[in-house]
């Protein structure tokens, strides 16, 4: 039965953690993208018989990427930390008297 004035807590809890469960899937994949990006420049470089300047952008380059997989891991982090959090509470029992 539904409750007239909106979801139970417990059921908006368990809905918010699903839903940062799935937005943390998203910047995992989105890490993954930047990884394998990463590992092609690494890839480039160490195939590199060209001059120092190419090879320097190269390095550049793949710092930028480890950098922005830094941002992306800890943007996880939070995410997943949010959701545990939500499904705590999700399964908490709530005594009201």
């Amino acid at each position: 039965m539904s409750d007239p004035t909106g979801p139970h807590p417990q059921e908006w809890h368990y809905t918010q953690a699903e839903l940062l469960l799935q937005e943390g899937e998203r910047v995992v994949a989105q890490i993954t993208d930047v990884k394998d990006n990463r590992a092609l420049k690494r890839k480039e470089l160490s195939d590199s018989f060209t001059g120092a300047g190419s090879a320097i952008d190269l390095s550049r380059e793949i710092d930028r990427l480890t950098d922005r997989m830094d941002e992306l891991g800890k943007k996880a982090m939070g995410i997943w930390a949010q959701a545990q959090v939500h499904a705590t509470l999700a399964t908490a029992t709530i005594d009201v008297r």
